[in-house]
């Protein structure tokens, strides 16, 4: 019996801080390949916050941008900005609080500008509420209950 209750202990806790996973989009290259098989840990977001460059897994938020938001899998990403960071993505860059991220982990640069106020720049893209301006450059702000990925 003590086996018994201790198994089902166990496999209650690994649940509960482990899950499989096995990642099947190219979104995450060169980081992460199709077919990769990863261990997701469940436990470190209940003790402290994420922060800038960890990769995590979420379901996405319903979004009228994108069709059947609610009906996709988890995504697998990297947290690029944190509660109230100012961003901007130009000249095939990042910038966070108006320094360039370095991001040796991207495969090649990005080929659109966030924000714009053509959403047909850079469609199904996440367009923010408010867009600043300051000296021509455009960004906005990561809301503070937010991650930008």
């Amino acid at each position: 019996m003590f086996v018994v209750v201790v198994s089902v202990l166990l496999a209650l806790g690994v649940r509960t801080s482990v899950e499989p996973r096995y990642f099947t989009s190219s979104s995450m290259e060169p980081t992460l390949q199709i077919s990769d098989r990863m261990l997701v840990e469940k436990i470190s977001y209940r003790v402290r916050k994420p922060s800038r460059g960890e990769i995590i897994m979420f379901y996405p938020p319903d979004n009228p941008e994108i069709p059947n938001t609610g009906k996709v899998n988890v995504l697998v990403k990297r947290i690029i900005g944190v509660p109230v960071d100012t961003i901007s993505i130009r000249d095939g860059k990042v910038f966070i609080n108006g320094q360039a991220l370095k991001e040796l982990y991207i495969e090649a640069p990005i080929a659109y500008e966030l924000p714009t106020n053509d959403p047909n720049l850079c469609l199904h893209c996440f367009q923010p509420d408010k867009i600043s301006e300051v000296n021509g450059v455009k960004s906005f702000t990561v809301r503070p209950d937010s991650y930008w990925v």
